[in-house]
């Protein structure tokens, strides 16, 4: 199960690879609808993730928690892909008609109905998951993952205090960087993968 877990998580980290040295090119193409698919495959693959921590380091009890929050986490990620992703597929094919119309119907979308605050909450959860997971190292007494986890716990800090601003329609100075994000999400569950198999 180990092996298998980290298995999927390289795969992951491949898919991600792929996306990030052909992005311009499907952008250019119009292919935004494939690139969530890809992106909604591997948030499939990283999926075990979560679950399988908890059962690799089953010694604390709260653990369970975080592996909930983790994995929701995940699930919201593969459906607001999938979603954004049908979209877009459907909004190519009829384009052609009244560009301007499907353009901001794609901004509506992607921000708001079903991008801008799920994605915040996915990362809020993920932020949750890994505070509890550095609870962990730090019992353990595992300096090297302890600070990794509170890098990380600091870095996902942000989604809180976005989601919250976005919630409450307040302005907020920090934005959204995709590839800082998507950057920080792919070097977390590799690493975690790496932690199960080889911990």
């Amino acid at each position: 199960m180990f092996k298998l877990t980290f298995a999927f998580g390289i795969i992951g980290l491949l898919i991600f690879i792929k996306l990030i040295t052909s992005v311009q090119r499907l952008l250019k193409n119009d292919e935004g609808a494939y690139i969530h698919l890809l992106m909604a495959l591997m948030y499939v693959c990283w999926l075990p993730i979560p679950i399988v921590s908890f059962i690799k380091f089953q010694k604390y009890d709260f653990l369970i928690i975080g592996a909930i929050f983790g994995t929701l986490s995940l699930v919201i990620g593969i459906m607001v892909m999938i979603l954004q992703a049908s979209h877009l597929s459907y909004s190519k094919k009829e384009r052609e008609e009244d560009p301007e119309f499907w353009n901001r119907a794609d901004t509506w979308v992607l921000n708001g109905l079903i991008g801008s605050q799920a994605e915040l909450l996915m990362g809020a959860l993920k932020g949750l998951w890994i505070i509890i997971m550095t609870v962990s190292f730090i019992l353990e007494r595992d300096i090297v993952l302890s600070l990794f986890g509170v890098v990380f716990a600091l870095l996902n800090s942000v989604y809180f205090l976005m989601l919250y601003n976005d919630a409450f329609k307040r302005e907020s100075k920090i934005k959204l960087n995709m590839l800082v994000i998507n950057i920080e999400c792919v070097i977390w569950y590799t690493m975690m993968a790496i932690i199960i198999l080889i911990k």
